[in-house]
């Protein structure tokens, strides 16, 4: 009986841990969950959109829309100034130093509408001194550019307070759906379609924008010596930023130069559904990041462990049903897609290592130099396998192969610079 007794008590014990180890961390489960819908919605958005767009417009047509979103990317990238990493840290934790949560989000505001500003400048002198097929189609595209002043995702994300966000950019891009299927019905409509799509967002970010302010009781008011602090303390974070968009968007608009707008699409469409498990991966490091910032001690190796068994399992997913996906997302046109949605599938590993590296080993310790360095050096050898795929093969899988091998580039110098580190520390 006394043993039977003991039994139920270690047994009551058991459960009450994992319901205690559940209660704890359904902030982070909620966070991931809202996180990777988020991601995947805004991947299927467009997935969705492509089987009503394709067949109206044309691959050709379609791939110069990808190519222009392409082109402008840089300029969200100029905008956004690598704000989100430090600022994920700072909305989660209450006090990092002097700039409180209200300042910081005037700093980066303030920062960002100011940039807007000159960039739009810049694009006007563009489209009315020099020669651009379709200058409306660009004009409607940055619409979507600038929803990137209003949203400071970050603070949703540090915040956990993602459920807002993924609401109210489920209802616009529904609502742009609807408009799209009743107003897109000629060739001649791919303006009308940016048009659309680009001003949906750009109204989804005001409505998060007062949002925002409410959160933090904004009073747009900062000190130009914490102005010059939040800027620097990005500035690493920017230089990542700018030249991931420069490997990876630069792919679009090389090959629409190298290789024609209809290519843009093949590689688009397979970049679109390779999106959808790539973000239910790389959204693992994003989503606990908060929680993981107010811990002293956790395992790095056994996250990345973990995130290589998860990169496995996505890679057999895409190679089992990708065939399906491109035949019926593709309109039966760009079956080539396949193929490069299978190596792209490699990257995804690339992805889960070096974002488990850079929030749980460098970000906590200051050292964003180090990751700004490695993205130096994968653009480098993306760089370098480029130009020597390119004088072998004439074809656009070159293109993702050179961006595969300089992701396992990146994860040999995050690698490296960790055991490094721990060295310094062990010593």
């Amino acid at each position: 009986m006394i043993l039977k007794s003991l039994d139920r008590v270690l047994i009551f014990n058991k459960i009450n841990r994992l319901v205690n180890v559940f209660i704890s961390n359904s902030t982070i489960l909620k966070n991931y969950f809202a996180l990777t819908f988020l991601q995947v919605l805004n991947a299927a958005y467009f997935i969705v959109m492509l089987p009503l767009v394709l067949p109206v417009v044309g691959a050709d047509s379609y791939g110069y829309f990808v190519y222009v979103t392409a082109v402008l990317s840089v300029a969200a990238v100029v905008i956004n100034f690598g704000f989100d990493m430090p600022g994920i840290k700072r909305a989660a934790i209450d006090s990092i130093d002097e700039i409180n949560l209200s300042e910081y989000f005037s700093i980066v505001f303030a920062f960002k509408f100011l940039a807007s500003l000159i960039l739009s400048g810049a694009l006007f002198v563009l489209l009315n001194f020099f020669s651009v097929d379709k200058p409306e189609l660009y004009m409607f595209c940055y619409l979507g550019v600038l929803s990137n002043v209003l949203i400071p995702i970050w603070l949703f994300q540090g915040r956990q307070k993602l459920l807002i966000v993924t609401v109210v950019q489920s209802i616009s891009k529904l609502v742009s759906l609807l408009f799209v299927y009743a107003l897109v019905n000629e060739p001649e409509d791919l303006v009308l379609f940016a048009l659309i799509v680009n001003i949906s967002n750009l109204l989804a970010g005001l409505v998060l924008f007062f949002y925002a302010i409410s959160i933090v009781r904004c009073n747009f008011r900062f000190y130009f010596s914490s102005f010059k602090k939040v800027v620097k303390e990005a500035a690493p974070f920017f230089g990542i930023g700018a030249i991931g968009i420069i490997k990876y968007r630069s792919m679009e608009i090389f090959i629409g130069v190298f290789f024609g707008m209809k290519e843009v699409a093949i590689f688009d469409l397979a970049n679109k559904i390779y999106a959808i498990p790539s973000m239910f991966a790389t959204s693992i490091n994003t989503a606990i990041f908060p929680k993981l910032a107010k811990m002293h001690v956790f395992d790095v190796r056994k996250i990345i462990v973990f995130e290589l068994l998860v990169s496995i399992a996505f890679l057999i997913c895409i190679v089992l049903f990708g065939s399906f996906a491109v035949d019926f997302l593709g309109a039966g046109v760009l079956s080539e897609s396949y193929y490069v949605l299978v190596l792209m599938g490699f990257n995804i590993l690339a992805f889960l290592i070096v974002g488990c590296y850079s929030y749980f080993v460098f970000l906590p310790k200051g050292r964003g130099d180090i990751l700004l360095k490695n993205q130096l050096f994968a653009l480098f050898v993306y760089v370098v396998m480029l130009c020597v795929f390119y004088l072998f093969f004439n074809n656009i899988y070159m293109v993702v192969v050179a961006l595969v091998l300089s992701g396992l580039f990146e994860i040999i110098y995050c690698a490296f610079k960790s055991k490094e580190m721990s060295k310094v520390v062990g010593g």
